[in-house]
């Protein structure tokens, strides 16, 4: 069901030991934005996407209610909206390399 606000939250994450971005990725700054009238419900759709994604919860950093208009017609949100619409949620992870971590280029 389509709501007029929104949940925003800004969780730090961490791979889990049996996640493909382990070997690579220390944690992760995760955006989550959730179309759910309940804040408490909105963070464990939230949370639940996240562990799908095979990471874990650190610590949540933010936590922010928008309206859907502002959600809808911010541009930096365009890439997201796809997601958003057809799961009720969408995550974005900024992720950062694990110190002992090697790159090539390629």
């Amino acid at each position: 069901m389509t709501q007029e606000t929104l949940h925003f939250f800004r969780f730090k994450g961490s791979p889990r030991e049996t996640s493909s971005d382990a070997q690579k990725m220390e944690g992760a700054f995760i955006c989550a934005w959730v179309d759910h009238s309940e804040q408490a419900i909105a963070e464990q759709i939230a949370r639940d996407g996240i562990s799908e994604r095979d990471w874990d919860v650190v610590e949540v950093e933010e936590v922010a209610s928008l309206s859907r208009y502002e959600f809808v017609h911010d541009p930096e949100r365009k890439g997201i909206l796809p997601r958003f619409n057809s799961d009720g949620f969408a995550l974005t992870f900024f992720c950062w390399p694990r110190a002992d971590a090697e790159f090539h280029e390629g």
